[in-house]
C-alpha cells in the first residue's frame, strides 16, 4: 500500500516492475529515492515536500528502471485503484485514465523527460520462476518411552454394607399358564408332548425336529439341511447315535405327501430314541439318519390346497400337470416297472433317472455317508396297506431280473415275521409280509437304492397303519402314537439283527 499527503488517484505496478506515481500536484516525494511524477500532461524526475509510507513494497530508484523477479518477485502485477478525487483549481486538468487499471500504464523511457506523454508500451508477461525444489522435512525424533502410571494409592477398607430386608415372593397364580394348541408355531417353546398328538405344519414339523435334536440326552446331530427341494425349502436329516461307531441304517418317510401318517409317526418314534434311555446301547454302536421329511414342497401343498397330492410340485414342460413321482425317480431299476411317462399320471417317473432336486439330494446324502461308514440297513416308510415288503421290488421273484440272493430273501422274510411279532405284541396290530413286487412291481424306488447301497442289502419298505375301516391315506389323528411304536418296533428288530450278526460283540465272536 502507498501513502501519499497529497491526493492520489492512481498507483500500480507495471509489468514490466517499474515504480510508477501518479499524483494530482507538482509536489510529490517518496523518501529520498527520485521516482517519475506526473501530473496532468507533464512528467518530472525528483523529489518533492510530500511525506509518503511505502509498505510492504520495495521503492526502487529511477536509476534501476527495470526490476528483475528476484529484486521484485510478485506476479502478476498488483494494482491498487484509490478513489478518484474530482479536478482542482491547482490540477485544472482532470487526469487521464484512458487505459484499463487491467492493463499496464504507461512506461517512462529512457531518454530525458519531454513535454510529451510516452508512448504506451505493452511488455511482455514477467517470466514464472521455477519453484524451489521440495524437500521434505526431517521425519520426527523417535519419542522416548512412556513410564508407566504410579500405582493408585491403596484404599482404605470400608465396612460391609447393612443387609437388606429380604424381598417377599410373589403371589402364586390362581390358574395354570396358558399353553398354546397344536397348530401354534412355537419357535420359541419348550419341548411338549402335545406336539406328537397332530399332524404338524411343515414349519412346526421341521421346529419340532430341531427341538428334539436339541434337548436329546445323547449324541444327536441336526442336519439343517442335505439339500433344497423344487421351491428351494430345506431337506432335514438327523445322526442319532455315538460319533465312535461305524455302521449306520437309514431311516425315511413323507416322499408321498398325502402320506401325513408316516412322517408323524416317525417324527414320534425319534422322540421315544431320543428320551428312552434303554435306546443307549443300541445308539453307541450304530448310528441312525432320520430323513423324517423328504417332499416338504407337497407336504406344505396337501396342508393348503390339496389333501390327497401326492408328488412334489416340478412345474413339467409343456404340460399342465404339475409335480415327479418321488418314489419313481431314484435312478436304480428307473423306468422298468410301474411308472408313467405322462406327467398327469401320479406314478409320472419323471424326464430321466434322478431328474428331481429331493432324489439328488438323498443320494448325495448317501454317497457321502458311504465315505465315513457302512450303511447297514434302511427302511422307507409309506401308507396304507400294513404291510412289511422284502427284496425285490422292481421284478417277480425268480424272473431273470431277480439277482436278490436266496439266502438274502430268506433272511428279511425272516426279520419281516419278527417285526409282525413284535408289533402285535405292543400294539395288536396286524401286519403282513410279502416281496414288494407281489403287491406291485416297483421301478425307481427308495427300497432299490436301499437293497443296491447297503453293505447287506436289508432295505425294506413298509406300508403303515390304514384307516380302521381300511382304504384310506386319511387317519385320525389319534392313531399317530400307536402307528410310531408300530414304526419302534420294526426299527428295534432290524437293529438288534445287525448288532447279532454284522458287528463284532463279545456275545457274537467264538
Amino acid at each position: 500500500s502507498i501513502v501519499v499527503e497529497s491526493s492520489v488517484y492512481f498507483t500500480s505496478i507495471s509489468a514490466a516492475n517499474s515504480f510508477h506515481l501518479q499524483v494530482t500536484t507538482a509536489t510529490a516525494s517518496i523518501f529520498d529515492p527520485e521516482v517519475l511524477v506526473q501530473y496532468g500532461s507533464v512528467q518530472h524526475f525528483g523529489k518533492a515536500n510530500i511525506s509518503t509510507k511505502i509498505s510492504p513494497i520495495q521503492s526502487f530508484p529511477t536509476s534501476s528502471p527495470t526490476i528483475s523477479p528476484s529484486q521484485f518477485p510478485l506476479s502478476p502485477p498488483i494494482v491498487f485503484i484509490p478513489p478518484v478525487l474530482p479536478p482542482t483549481k491547482s490540477s485544472p486538468n482532470p487526469p487521464n485514465l484512458s487505459y484499463s487499471p487491467y492493463s499496464p500504464p504507461p512506461i517512462p523511457s529512457s531518454t530525458p523527460p519531454s513535454n510529451h506523454p510516452p508512448t504506451p508500451f505493452s511488455p511482455p508477461p514477467p517470466p514464472h520462476p521455477s519453484p524451489p525444489p521440495f524437500n521434505p522435512p526431517p521425519p520426527p525424533l523417535p519419542l522416548p518411552p512412556l513410564s508407566p502410571p504410579p500405582p493408585p494409592p491403596p484404599i482404605s477398607p470400608l465396612s460391609p454394607p447393612l443387609p437388606r430386608p429380604p424381598i417377599p415372593s410373589p403371589p402364586l397364580p390362581s390358574s395354570p399358564p396358558f399353553l398354546p394348541p397344536p397348530s401354534f408355531d412355537y419357535l420359541s417353546l419348550n419341548f411338549t408332548e402335545g406336539w406328537f398328538d397332530s399332524f404338524l405344519s411343515l414349519n412346526n414339523f421341521e421346529t419340532t425336529v430341531a427341538r428334539m435334536a436339541e434337548l436329546s440326552y445323547t449324541s444327536v446331530e441336526l442336519i439343517p439341511s442335505i439339500g433344497l427341494s423344487v421351491e428351494k425349502r430345506p431337506i432335514q436329516a438327523v445322526r442319532m447315535g455315538s460319533p465312535l461307531a461305524n455302521m449306520s441304517v437309514l431311516v425315511l418317510a413323507g416322499l408321498h405327501a398325502r402320506e401325513w401318517i408316516a412322517t408323524a409317526a416317525v417324527l414320534t418314534a425319534m422322540k421315544e430314541f431320543i428320551t428312552n434311555a434303554t435306546m443307549a446301547p443300541i445308539l453307541d454302536q450304530i448310528q441312525i439318519l432320520w430323513l423324517p421329511m423328504t417332499n416338504p414342497d407337497g407336504y406344505e401343498f396337501s396342508h393348503t390346497s390339496n389333501r390327497m397330492w401326492r408328488k412334489n410340485r416340478r412345474g413339467n414342460p409343456n404340460s399342465e400337470c404339475m409335480g415327479v413321482d418321488l418314489n419313481r425317480n431314484f435312478p436304480f431299476h428307473w423306468g422298468e416297472a410301474d411308472s408313467s411317462v405322462d406327467p398327469c399320471a401320479q406314478t409320472y417317473r419323471g424326464m430321466f433317472a434322478a431328474s428331481e432336486p429331493e432324489v439328488r439330494a438323498i443320494m448325495n446324502f448317501i454317497k457321502e455317508e458311504k465315505k465315513v461308514r457302512q450303511i447297514v440297513g434302511g427302511i422307507d416308510f409309506h401308507t396304507y396297506g400294513q404291510l412289511i415288503l422284502t427284496q425285490p421290488g422292481w421284478t417277480k421273484p425268480g424272473t431273470s431280473a431277480d439277482d436278490v440272493p436266496e439266502s438274502l430273501k430268506l433272511e428279511m422274510s425272516t426279520l419281516g415275521n419278527k417285526m409282525v411279532s413284535a408289533i402285535q405284541a405292543r400294539t395288536g396290530a396286524v401286519y403282513h409280509v410279502k416281496p414288494g413286487s407281489e403287491m406291485y412291481k416297483v421301478g425307481g424306488s427308495f427300497d432299490s437304492v436301499l437293497y443296491e447301497e447297503t453293505s447287506t442289502g436289508l432295505g425294506f419298505a413298509v406300508e403303515l397303519r390304514d384307516h380302521e375301516i381300511g382304504g384310506s391315506f386319511i387317519l385320525n389323528e389319534s392313531e399317530i402314537r400307536p402307528t410310531s411304536e408300530d414304526v419302534v418296533e420294526i426299527l428295534l428288530v432290524l437293529l438288534n439283527h445287525i448288532l447279532e450278526n454284522y458287528i463284532e460283540t463279545p456275545a457274537n465272536v467264538e
